[in-house]
């Protein structure tokens, strides 16, 4: 039977999609060296030439020369981008473009010294995040670097020449390089051209102290480490290849690295980086909290755990925080759930009491260990490591071991003044008691304060024997003893569950507020309403200042909540505008423009960006822990689903109204249509048979053909000027030139104006005696006046009584026309007023449905009211208002 050899579809299609996105991917190649002065600039720039020779188009962003001519020489022909001059602390320092280098964007640059720390107000902090925007934009990427500024070496390079890097890079950036040119060199050819002076020696390094470090036993250290970097590199691609041809990937070992909050655990960490490596197996490591995680001494461990946390990350690791008061158990218990093979722990030869801990520790571990492997490393008096990890300090409180002294002596004093009420046990039981009473209160240490104390007022008072007897005193010693060991056990489980109870009222009461904050934001509609629900649990919750930023049509962030902070808006508008087109975190804290004032985050709802949330602490010297971050993005997140909700209603409505507008513009074609064309043909059709030769001409015959025509023309004029006159008023053009006048001439004028109209009906005037002036333009008022005696007249039968009324009301003018019409049909009072809104009974008395349009925006223009209703009697009542001069 031959075995199956045809490559896994799903293998092949991730392979790919791999290849598609190095596709749109720079390389990066490095020039790697063990030290400086072995020519990787040299040989990167040599690398450059013949790539010009090819044709590839090639530049520099930014390469130190340090005055060598024979680099420099290489340098000439290359296109070069002029570098970003800074100024810090009086100092111009020049450092790459980026933006230039981007807006460029040519197949390959050069990035000399990828360790290299940026000045401060660049947009990254690195010049490797530099690098890695290049090569996410394509642009393939020649750097420089030295064996010491990987990061998972710098303790042993440390070690080897005494000497601590501050700069270094992730592992994670040196493994995604495509191409590793290692340049090497012998160290007696090196010490020559350092002698030569052909190797940069920074200005504040003396010539001895450079001299120590370019000894033959060192470099010869930073060669081998560098040989031994490249030989793991050169396995790890051989893996990957056996990996593509097979379809998998073998792991055969799970390495786990426990982990405390001090400097010891730095050198654990990158231990178990370069063990990691050289078995091929993935690593984690692992941090047990315990305690009150608010009492100052756990935030400051929480700090120091997340420096850690950030270096786990940069050398390719992940990192767990469990929270227990069991070490021993957590550690065992995450082992097998995850199917760890080897632990990893660590002890210290400088402190014999920690040691002794540490000690008992993983002797435990051991014993529980099963089938797991321990390995234990012992972390010697290297260099002190330049980090900045908090210290763990407990803030003590005076009054709270002044209030354990007195609570003491406030139980010692029943069993004094009482000797014979309460018996030694009784006593005994009322310093428990106590000590039970403080630890909940006041914490451990006054709770172990008190039991010491305790301890010592039960042997003295209520002992009656001597310490300084042989054979009594030492039966007193060991109530001594047992009291004290029976108050610190009582103070250090009441401590431990005062803590654990905190811890779940604060879980608690953050599930509560996250779910209120759900339910508000499910029940709100609106963009600034869901902005200023989240901005003020935010504030609440973090003491931060919120901007919320969002799409607008074009498609750029507009701002809808909060703004900038003004001391620092351009780069905190650039650290947005960078967070919104790149998907990623930026500003404070980050690694791209951290020193904008305010942390931005992108509002992501799939793969959609469809805005940013800004947050700048109050406090300037505030740093947001990972707590913090996650808490932020996690209400960026329910913000993001909110506003796509909202922006979801908001396109619904949209389709709405523009099924209204359709609507409309039919209803505007039938109406005009109508309007249009019955003048039209009546004026059509007599002047053709004015055009008849056969026609007599006769002079009453010319005077009705007269007057048809001037009456369908004024038809039509007063057509477009109603469509005039509505557009006016929606968009506001029209302001009203008002002045005193009297509200009984305007009725007169209006009714004199639509005689013609009222035909056959009897106008009715109830207008009150000494009536003062009304505030308004009257030509408008006379015209909203007619519109509704119009309106009356056309939508109720001949010879009927069209009744308008005028009396002061408060302090308006209350105007009220009746009708005997049909009246209005339900739901039609509010809506009666709306463009192009018409009710019609018959053709005779269908219209354009503008004239109430224009009625009401001529009452609004004057701070008035106009509405409709139903008489009780039968007909319709229109009523408006205008305020009084």
């Amino acid at each position: 039977m031959t075995q199956d050899t045809r490559p896994n579809p799903d293998q092949l299609l991730n392979q790919i999609k791999n290849d598609e996105k190095k596709a749109k991917h720079g390389r990066l190649k490095i020039f790697f060296g063990s030290c400086a002065g072995v020519g990787k600039t040299y040989a990167m720039l040599a690398a450059a030439q013949e790539q010009i020779k090819q044709g590839v188009d090639v530049v520099v962003g930014i390469v130190e020369t340090h005055g060598r001519p024979q680099t420099e020489k290489l340098l000439q022909d290359i296109p070069m981008l002029t570098p970003s001059a800074l100024t810090y602390r009086g100092v111009t320092l020049y450092e790459l473009d980026l933006e230039k280098a981007l807006e460029r964007k040519p197949a390959t640059i050069l990035v000399d010294e990828l360790a290299h720390t940026n000045a401060p107000g660049s947009r990254h902090p690195k010049r490797w995040n530099d690098v890695l925007e290049l090569l996410e934009n394509g642009i393939n990427v020649f750097t420089t670097l030295n064996v010491q500024h990987i990061e998972s070496l710098s303790d042993i390079v440390a070690g080897a020449t005494g000497v601590w890097v501050k700069e270094t890079i992730p592992d994670s950036v040196f493994d995604m390089a495509e191409d590793v040119v290692l340049v090497d060199i012998d160290p007696d050819d090196l010490r020559i051209r350092l002698r030569e002076g052909n190797v940069y020696i920074a200005p504040n390094v003396s010539a001895r102290a450079a001299d120590n470090f370019f000894k033959i036993d060192n470099l010869n250290s930073l060669r081998e480490i560098a040989l031994r970097r490249m030989a793991e590199r050169v396995d790890a691609e051989r893996e990957a290849s056996h990996t593509d041809t097979t379809g998998h990937a073998t792991v055969t070992d799970r390495l786990l690295v426990v982990i405390d909050t001090d400097y010891d655990s730095l050198k654990l960490i990158r231990s178990a980086k370069r063990l990691a490596v050289a078995l091929k197996a993935p690593w984690t490591a692992l941090h047990i909290e315990s305690g009150d995680p608010s009492t100052p001494k756990n935030r400051a461990k929480r700090h120091a755990a997340e420096i850690m946390e950030r270096m786990v990350d940069r050398l390719g690791g992940s990192m767990e925080t469990l929270r227990g008061d069991d070490r021993v158990d957590e550690i065992l218990t995450y082992a097998r759930a995850h199917g760890i093979t080897k632990i990893l722990a660590g002890k210290t030869e400088t402190n014999p009491v920690r040691n002794f801990f540490k000690n008992r520790e993983i002797s435990h571990i051991i014993q529980g260990s099963n089938t797991i492997d321990v390995l234990v490393i012992t972390i010697g008096t290297a260099q002190t490591e330049a980090v900045a990890l908090t210290s763990p300090l407990t803030t003590l409180r005076p009054l709270n071991y002044l209030l354990a002294l007195l609570i003491v002596i406030g139980f010692t004093l029943p069993g004094v003044t009482m000797p014979f009420v309460l018996t030694t046990t009784d006593q005994a039981l009322l310093y428990l008691t106590g000590c039970v009473l403080v630890a909940e209160r006041m914490g451990l240490g006054p709770a172990l304060f008190y039991a010491l104390l305790a301890a010592s007022f039960f042997n003295i008072f209520f002992s009656h024997l001597s310490l300084m007897q042989t054979i009594d005193g030492r039966s007193a010693l060991i109530t001594f003893v047992v009291m004290l060991t029976t108050g610190y056990a009582i103070a250090t489980q009441a401590a431990k569950l005062r803590d654990q109870a905190r811890s779940a009222r604060k879980k608690e009461e953050s599930t509560r507020a996250l779910y209120d904050l759900t339910r508000k934001l499910t029940g709100s509609r609106g963009r600034q309403p869901v902005t200023q629900i989240v901005a003020e649990y935010l504030t609440k919750a973090h003491a931060v200042g919120v901007t919320v930023w969002m799409t607008n049509a074009e498609g750029h962030p507009a701002v809808i909540l909060g703004d900038l902070p003004q001391e620092t808006y351009y780069k905190d508008f650039g650290a947005l505008q960078w967070c919104f087109e790149n998907n990623h975190n930026a500003g404070r804290g980050t690694t791209t423009m951290p020193s904008a004032a305010g942390f931005y985050l992108p509002l992501t709802t799939g793969d959609e960006t469809i805005g940013v949330m800004g947050v700048y602490p109050y406090d300037n010297s505030r740093l947001f822990t990972h707590d913090d971050i996650a808490s932020m993005e996690t209400l960026a997140g329910l913000l993001a689903s909110a506003l796509l909700r909202v922006r979801a209603g908001e396109i619904a409505a949209q389709a709405i109204v523009d099924a209204e507008n359709k609507k409309l513009r039919e209803q505007l074609l039938t109406s005009f249509t109508h309007d249009f064309r019955k003048p039209l043909e009546a004026i059509s059709g007599t002047v053709a048979n004015l055009m008849r030769h056969d026609n007599p001409v006769d002079p009453v015959a010319m005077q009705a053909v007269a007057s048809t025509i001037h009456h369908e023309t004024k038809q039509l004029t007063r057509t477009v000027d109603h469509l005039l006159q509505a557009g006016k008023l929606e968009h506001g053009a029209i302001e009203p030139q008002r002045s005193p006048s009297s509200i009984h001439e305007r009725i007169e004028k209006a009714a004199a104006r639509v005689e013609s109209t009222l035909g056959e009906h009897i106008l009715i005037k109830k207008i009150d005696n000494n009536l003062p002036d009304v505030l308004i333009d009257p030509s408008m008022i006379e015209q909203l006046i007619g519109n509704l005696l119009d309106n009356a007249a056309r939508f109720s039968p001949p010879q009927s009584t069209i009744t308008i009324q005028a009396k002061r009301q408060g302090d308006v003018m209350l105007v009220t026309i009746d009708d005997e019409g049909a009246g209005l049909p339900k739901g039609f009072e509010d809506k009666i007023f709306d463009k192009f809104c018409s009710i019609a009974p018959s053709a005779q008395s269908k219209g354009t449905g503008l004239g109430l349009t224009i009625a009401a925006g001529i009452a609004r223009l004057h701070h008035g009211h106009l509405w409709a209703e139903n008489r009780l009697e039968g007909g319709a009542r229109f009523s408006f208002t205008l305020p009084l001069a």
